[in-house]
């Protein structure tokens, strides 16, 4: 295992796949680690994580297949995405944390939380579910990514990230988010999505004892509010909030109301 620093961004070498992972906020702070989504980055999270790195120290990572991480061969499990986390916890010897995962980060965040339950404390799941989309959907996309790459079919998934004031509203930013969707490895990407077609996590769900916040945008129409109402039900210590005016990534349209929601929640819990 191999880690070169830099401003706050460290390269990690862990069974041989190269991730880029980043520190903020004070050494002695409280762990909190953040989870991207489908075709995003760890710049998804810098907002929030600069309204919380007073208080908490926040680690950041690319998946395989994402940012500045490596793209190892597909294909690609979700538990292949819970080991790289767990790895990546040993590596800064980081236990009983609060992992907020978004989207498939949601995802690897529960499937973590049942299988090594020391490492996680807390958990925040925002705009996910136990399952998201049907075999049809990503096989579709898969194959449509695979032919055209992701220039032909990012704004189209960006549009679904957002609420349909967004793209007029924050045009620059809009766009930039199409180029880091577009800036994905396209085989990273098409493995990230078969590893969500074939995950089911209604099993694990309920086997989590940690307590945890679900969170999701009201306007969200890739994993709705009744998905996420659903997800809290089923978890045993579990409670859901909407974050008003946000689409499937309230991290990036609306990140006070989520970063309030995990301060109160975390202050709830007395960690800090």
């Amino acid at each position: 295992m191999t880690a070169l620093p830099d401003e706050g961004n460290i390269f990690l070498n862990l069974e041989g796949i190269r991730f880029h992972c980043r520190l903020d906020g004070p050494d002695q702070g409280r762990p909190i680690i953040f989870v991207n989504s489908l075709g995003s980055d760890l710049r998804i999270w810098d907002t929030v994580v600069e309204m919380l790195s007073d208080t908490f120290c926040t680690l950041r990572y690319d998946k395989r297949g994402h940012g500045l991480s490596e793209t190892p061969q597909t294909p690609y499990r979700l538990g292949d995405h819970t080991r790289d986390l767990s790895l990546i916890l040993e590596w800064f010897d980081y236990s009983d944390v609060v992992v907020v995962g978004i989207s498939v980060g949601g995802m690897i965040a529960m499937d973590l939380a049942n299988r090594e339950q020391n490492k996680v404390s807390l958990l925040v799941l925002a705009d996910t579910g136990t399952t998201i989309g049907t075999t049809k959907v990503w096989n579709e996309r898969i194959k449509t990514v695979r032919r055209y790459g992701l220039t032909r079919v990012a704004p189209m998934i960006v549009e679904r990230w957002f609420t349909s004031s967004f793209p007029t509203r924050e045009p620059t930013a809009y766009q930039s988010y199409v180029d880091m969707l577009q800036d994905t490895p396209p085989m990273g990407y098409t493995g990230t999505c078969e590893a969500i077609r074939d995950a089911d996590l209604n099993t694990v769900a309920g086997l989590i004892t940690q307590p945890t916040l679900v969170v999701c945008g009201s306007e969200d129409i890739a994993t709705p509010p009744d998905q996420g109402r659903k997800l809290s039900g089923i978890i045993s210590d579990a409670r859901f909030e909407i974050i008003q005016d946000a689409g499937h990534l309230p991290c990036l349209e609306q990140p006070s109301a989520l970063a309030g929601l995990i301060q109160d929640f975390l202050k709830e819990q007395s960690y800090g």
